[in-house]
């Protein structure tokens, strides 16, 4: 898993629900903690000002600041699932090129920004052309960055992001009977 758990200083966040990697579309939907996912994009706020000044921030302000970015998306926040999946597929794409130990990774930022996107938030359907397509077809030509991934990774990410929707719809709520 590329984000590493925080040195003490962070207890007084909830623990970590399974990241996504752990979750296949196979699975039954999952309910979602809204209030949850809002305690943790709070907390991810004073991270996110801090990517507004400094471009690569030190480790544990980086992993604890994803860990409370990744809580909120899994937990349906809106504006969490945009910012997780912008922040770690730009953290991904400009470090170095796709590496297959990447995958989870790539699948992950892709899987939120796509919910992000069918969702209606609006920089999401903007930020990668193509990411919030209604499918993703064999023949469908993917355009940059998108193409410069693996396409089963783009295909991967797209799958999760549409079992997520037909468990939670555009509101984020409750799974709805799978």
């Amino acid at each position: 898993m590329l984000l590493a758990s925080s040195e003490a200083g962070q207890s007084d966040a909830p623990p970590a629900r399974p990241p996504p990697a752990d979750w296949e579309p196979e699975d039954r939907c999952y309910a979602v903690d809204l209030p949850r996912g809002e305690a943790a994009w709070q907390r991810a706020a004073p991270f996110l000002e801090l990517l507004g000044h400094e471009e690569h921030p030190q480790k544990d302000a980086w992993d604890g600041g994803m860990r409370d970015l990744q809580e909120a998306a899994i937990e349906g926040q809106l504006e969490g699932q945009y910012r997780y999946g912008i922040t770690l597929f730009g953290f991904l794409y400009t470090d170095h090129a796709p590496e297959p130990r990447d995958r989870d990774s790539y699948v992950r930022a892709l899987t939120y920004l796509r919910i992000a996107a069918l969702r209606g938030h609006e920089r999401a359907g903007r930020s990668l052309p193509g990411i919030g397509m209604p499918k993703l077809g064999k023949s469908t030509v993917l355009e940059a960055p998108l193409d410069s991934l693996p396409r089963q990774w783009v295909s991967d990410a797209f799958h999760a992001a549409d079992f997520w929707m037909s468990c939670h719809g555009k509101d984020g709520s409750a799974p709805k009977d799978r």
